[in-house]
């Protein structure tokens, strides 16, 4: 009898024991994945495949404000310590709120109009990416008409996004140089967001741009991975764009990789 239970007990721990570390159980926690607060920083490795040069960007939290209960954090991006933009993102219901990439938002040029900010969610505790649709008024454009009379046109601005969302460990990712470097197990999330956004001629109801078109469209796509107690460590985003020919911009395909982080 006693060796039957000395048997038993070496099959139970040989059966328990694992030949590394054992992933942690954490739960989706967007406060966890992308941890913002006053001082936080990260900065990124950019590669642009369009003109094949490497430049540095960093995100850093700069402010927090209460506005009706939630926290709205103000986040500055550089490139080469250039300030390219301020953007503000918030926590809600497992939700981390962003201004969204776009035609008039791709994170690398400056804004030349005052066209609006699309704002949706970016990172979410579920599989499907909760899609957001919506428009505003954006610019006037000034033009001539066949009379040579200066009219203005009516314009309006407007989004829809999709995606999904995808589960892991960091050692899932093959071999990703950052510090201070996690261990294997640390959980990651991986978003995948389709952003189409346009800007639509409104009044007057003949007039369209040089394209033949009464709109302008484009559609973003992005993929970002979150490590936990990190934040975003990658992002490659690609945008295809419908434009009229007086519009000098050009698509937009470059991978950005996490090289430090920490808080000032």
């Amino acid at each position: 009898m006693r060796y039957t239970f000395l048997l038993v007990l070496i099959l139970l721990v040989g059966g328990c024991s694992s030949n590394g570390p054992i992933a942690p159980l954490i739960g989706c926690d967007v406060e966890k994945f992308q941890p913002l607060a006053v001082g936080n920083y990260w900065v990124y490795e950019r590669v642009d495949s369009t003109t094949m040069q490497t430049e540095y960007d960093s995100i850093s939290v700069a402010s927090v404000a209460d506005v009706a209960g939630k926290s709205i954090y103000t986040i500055r991006r550089f490139t080469n310590d250039s300030l390219q933009s301020t953007l503000e993102a918030t926590y809600t219901s497992e939700q981390l709120l962003e201004v969204l990439p776009g035609r008039h938002n791709d994170l690398l040029t400056k804004r030349s109009c005052l066209c609006p900010e699309a704002r949706g969610v970016v990172l979410y505790c579920a599989d499907e990416l909760p899609g957001v649709r919506g428009s505003r008024i954006a610019d006037s454009l000034p033009t001539l008409d066949q009379d040579g009379e200066l009219y203005y046109t009516i314009m309006e601005y407007r989004w829809a996004t999709s995606g999904t969302h995808t589960s892991g460990t960091f050692k899932d990712l093959g071999q990703v140089l950052f510090s201070p470097a996690p261990i294997f197990y640390t959980p990651i999330r991986t978003v995948h967001m389709v952003v189409n956004d346009s800007t639509v001629l409104v009044e007057p109801e003949w007039a369209q741009f040089d394209t033949g078109k009464r709109y302008i469209a484009s559609e973003m796509k992005i993929t970002r991975t979150y490590l936990y107690n990190v934040g975003m460590i990658s992002e490659e985003i690609q945008r295809i764009a419908d434009l009229p020919s007086f519009l000098a911009e050009h698509d937009v395909h470059y991978v950005r990789r996490l090289v430090r982080y920490g808080r000032r």
